[in-house]
């Protein structure tokens, strides 16, 4: 009896020492960001970013973007901000931590511009360009050919093509 403790005792901690514990898969980020200046005036402007979630619930968001024309944030909300030189960063206020699967969330803020004023066109969130919801490959059957004949017993060749515009 003692002896059969023994061994399932050892049975255990070899499961526990050894084994690897299971780690949950990381959430499948995809992103679009609307990007929309709501006001401007001489030397400033006013502006929200809107990330619309595509993919996996996100459990805390960090978004980023570069300022093409030496744009500041002045002063932002629904997020905490942060500037080194043209990068900007985003990330998620502790009440609005989670975005649901299809849902959203939207930052605002004022800042300061040039005589130019282009929008950012480099959105990312947890670090994946924001470009849409993943799109699916594109096949091509390429051989056989349409129409082709082959008398039996024949070696028919199969291939085909694939393509994936967003990786």
């Amino acid at each position: 009896m003692a002896r059969r403790r023994a061994m399932a005792l050892a049975v255990a901690v070899a499961t526990v020492v050894g084994g690897a514990p299971a780690v949950a898969a990381p959430a499948a980020v995809a992103c679009t960001v609307t990007y929309e200046i709501t006001n401007e005036w001489n030397t400033g402007f006013g502006a929200t970013a809107t990330i619309r979630n595509d993919g996996d619930v996100m459990d805390g968001w960090r978004l980023t973007w570069t300022f093409p024309d030496g744009q500041r944030v002045t002063q932002g909300w629904n997020g905490t901000f942060s500037q080194t030189g043209a990068a900007v960063t985003v990330t998620n206020p502790d009440w609005a931590r989670t975005i649901p699967a299809g849902g959203s969330a939207q930052v605002g803020f004022n800042g300061s511009k040039g005589s130019a004023n282009r929008p950012p066109t480099d959105f990312a969130v947890n670090g994946v360009a924001c470009t849409g919801p993943n799109q699916p490959p594109s096949v091509a059957l390429t051989a056989p050919v349409t129409g082709g004949t082959y008398t039996l017993p024949a070696t028919i060749p199969l291939a085909a093509t694939a393509q994936d515009s967003d990786g």
